[in-house]
């Protein structure tokens, strides 16, 4: 009897129906947001920027591995998601396990540790918590899609933790490059659908690819982040978190258009490539030339006051 009632409750969602009322549904429909897309690259973006490139780097190329893992999940378990309505739009028909729940899983277990902030594993927890029952509430996973998330999730964590706790010297970037070359070669040669699934992969690979790149001319060119050795120039950090995010805005959508006009993975894995190169070293690159330029334009005036490079003075 009891495990009757456990796999009913697991896997049929009809009990979930006489609960929903129009106060709930908005208020659970807000927890997808911290598991979009737009929220990571956002976030994430602002934090290698303005604070700890190194770590926000990492977390970027975790997020991208989790998604991948996520997608080579669902294809072999192939599991449904929930017959009931769906209160949201799900984008594949696979629900085992939870993508969303798995990717915040990873991410806020990821930052607590980094930080070790009480405060910040007591709302991790709860963000974790009411994004799982949040995805049971709008009828897109089961609970046990969402505890396979759940542990897929605490799964990468523990990868991450063995990586930056061993004193190994297999590099952390040589691991994202051998997944995405196994993945490349999934998609590309097995898959002829521009499927969810297809698609989120093909996503991961070209941001994981682009990350690559950017640090590679990175430390190419030797750049200095100049908003994160001077963190007490609050200004400094709000014109590249302005400059960084209207660009990226607007790399988005012209990208998002040319392959919404001729969907092809190619176009697709392009333009993601572009967007990790971008947030990584385009947008550092930007504010250390502009910030050298104006430095050097600066000791200039100092040093030949009245050449041509001082401002001219009005006679009236």
């Amino acid at each position: 009897m009891i495990n009757i009632i456990t796999t009913n409750i697991m896997n049929d969602l009809a009990w979930v129906l006489p609960l929903r009322t129009n106060e709930f549904t908005t208020f659970f429909k807000i927890f997808p947001l911290f598991a979009s897309e737009t929220f990571y690259l956002v976030t994430i973006s602002i934090g290698c920027w303005c604070w700890k490139r190194e770590f926000f780097k990492n977390l970027a190329m975790i997020v991208c591995l989790s998604t991948l893992f996520n997608t080579a999940l669902k294809a072999f378990f192939q599991i449904p998601r929930p017959s009931i309505e769906h209160l949201v739009t799900a984008l594949d028909p696979l629900g085992f396990p939870s993508g969303d729940v798995q990717v915040v899983t990873t991410v806020w277990l990821t930052l607590s540790w980094y930080f070790k902030s009480i405060y910040l594993w007591i709302f991790s927890f709860l963000l974790i918590f009411f994004v799982g029952l949040s995805r049971v509430y709008l009828g897109v996973h089961s609970p046990l899609d969402v505890l396979g998330g759940i542990s897929a999730g605490f799964l990468i964590f523990l990868v991450y933790l063995y990586i930056q706790k061993s004193n190994t010297t297999f590099e952390i970037n040589s691991l994202f490059i051998m997944f995405a070359l196994v993945f490349l070669g999934i998609y590309f040669l097995n898959s002829q659908d521009l499927n969810a699934l297809h698609t989120s992969s093909i996503k991961s690979i070209g941001t994981l690819l682009g990350i690559m790149i950017g640090d590679k001319l990175y430390r190419k060119f030797n750049i200095m982040n100049d908003v994160v050795t001077n963190k007490s120039n609050i200004y400094l950090q709000i014109i590249t978190a302005i400059l960084g995010l209207s660009t990226l805005w607007l790399l988005r959508k012209g990208l998002s258009f040319s392959w919404q006009v001729e969907p092809h993975s190619l176009y697709i894995f392009i333009s993601y490539i572009i967007i990790g190169t971008h947030f990584i070293f385009i947008v550092p690159f930007s504010v250390h030339f502009l910030r050298t330029h104006r430095i050097e334009r600066g000791n200039m005036l100092k040093r030949y006051p009245k050449s041509r490079f001082a401002p001219k003075l009005d006679p009236n």
